[in-house]
């Protein structure tokens, strides 16, 4: 069962959720994978890799949690890091509870086709606002954290203020996800140290 990290954030006013991926599997009560090739795997240093296979994607989502809402102050923070910089896409944050939505998210990305840097991107009805952070990617963790109130996205990169959206942001309920696509022959991955998610309840 996913561990509940306790801190001054945490009462009972809130959805809380953290996991940071201990064991050997994942827990499949919450997480789901699918997608046009790939797998979940968590690995013996409590990481959980999410694989795409050669030309393929794969995305890791919710399987049974709480809502959140931008209008609940939906709070996304993890630990992850992408295992190249070459002919991939890579994207964690949140998106409706019907998985693989073609419409609405919010995400950090990195997308080797868009350029080199991170970027924060957000979606409602099929229209996107994406702002480039301006910070060089990297395979390293980093911990990204995406906080939400009405009218506003704030996009943090290790605890610095990169990125502040304020149109195309989505009013559905809304569940963690992580998407990572191959675009080679070769295999991309995605690998989570931890994830956290809060929000008010009403």
């Amino acid at each position: 069962m996913p561990l509940r990290r306790y801190s001054k954030r945490f009462d009972l006013s809130q959805y809380y959720f953290y996991d940071d991926f201990v064991g050997s599997n994942y827990d499949n009560r919450w997480w789901t994978g699918r997608g046009g090739g790939g797998s979940l795997t968590a690995q013996a240093d409590s990481i959980l890799r999410i694989r795409a296979t050669a030309n393929t994607n794969y995305e890791l989502y919710q399987n049974d949690l709480c809502d959140f809402s931008v209008a609940k102050n939906a709070i996304h923070t993890s630990r992850w890091r992408v295992s190249s910089l070459t002919s991939m896409s890579g994207e964690v944050g949140f998106e409706p509870t019907t998985p693989d939505n073609a419409t609405d998210w919010l995400a950090f990305i990195y997308n080797s086709d868009i350029g080199a840097n991170w970027q924060a991107q957000s979606a409602a009805g099929g229209v996107t606002t994406t702002i480039d952070t301006g910070v060089a990617a990297d395979t390293s963790y980093h911990e990204f954290r995406i906080e939400t109130t009405s009218g506003t996205l704030k996009y943090f990169l290790d605890g610095v203020l990169v990125a502040t959206i304020t149109t195309n942001i989505s009013a559905l309920l809304l569940q963690p996800y992580c998407w990572v696509v191959s675009k080679t022959a070769a295999t991309r991955d995605v690998f989570f140290d931890w994830i956290e998610t809060f929000g008010d309840r009403e």
